[in-house]
């Protein structure tokens, strides 16, 4: 199977672990160098991580199954979207699967204009033991909802360090995703609300694709 944008490995090393001979692509280096650099040795048989533009990409292989999860789908322009989407549907095996999970755009779109920093979790570095703070606020734009993730890490010496991380989300209803799958080709799909497949409502928390070809 392929994953585009496997980042850190969040989904694709449970894959691997499970057995599974998948493809990784990602656009950003940094994230795939934390991924090479933790990934266990005893699973990189199975495994096969490319740098890549996920509006452009070309590989001699076509899968029965690529995936999109974790909102990378959202967060991708239109036009970069539909070239995504024409690139994956050329690289799926006949009957094969396009599977894309992302937030439900009817939930962001009933959000007021702007949501003021809040506390999410802390979490500890595994290397140095030290806390981090995650809080997150959002904004909405005309046809984007802004997500700014703030990471506060308190250091043993003393003193911390910041850094914030902007998401941009596609605000697009699902219809219209519906019509750029059967605009690359995809002519069966179907939408859930969530991962136990239960119908998608205006109030569900997630958009899931998926598209036959």
């Amino acid at each position: 199977m392929l994953e585009l944008g496997c980042g850190t490995g969040r989904v694709l090393t449970p894959l691997v672990e499970a057995g599974f001979d998948v493809f990784g692509f990602d656009h950003d280096p940094e994230m795939l160098s934390f991924l090479r650099n933790n990934f266990p040795s005893e699973l990189e048989p199975r495994s096969h991580i490319f740098l890549a533009d996920l509006s452009a990409f070309h590989l001699s292989i076509e899968f029965p199954l690529i995936l999109m999860p974790c909102n990378t789908l959202s967060t991708l322009p239109k036009q970069t979207r539909k070239a995504c989407l024409a690139h994956v549907y050329q690289h799926l095996s006949p009957r094969g699967v396009f599977a894309a999970s992302l937030p439900n755009p009817m939930a962001f779109r009933e959000l007021p204009d702007y949501g003021p920093p809040e506390i999410e979790e802390i979490l500890i570095d595994p290397r140095s033991e030290s806390p981090i703070l995650v809080s997150s606020e959002w904004k909405k734009e005309s046809d984007r909802f802004v997500v700014q993730w703030h990471y506060v890490r308190q250091l043993l010496e003393g003193g911390e360090q910041r850094l914030t991380v902007a998401i941009s989300h596609d605000l697009s209803l699902r219809e219209d995703y519906l019509k750029e799958l059967e605009f690359a080709g995809f002519q069966e799909f179907t939408s859930y609300g969530d991962f136990q497949k239960t119908r998608y409502r205006a109030a569900s928390p997630d958009l899931i694709l998926l598209a036959r070809k």
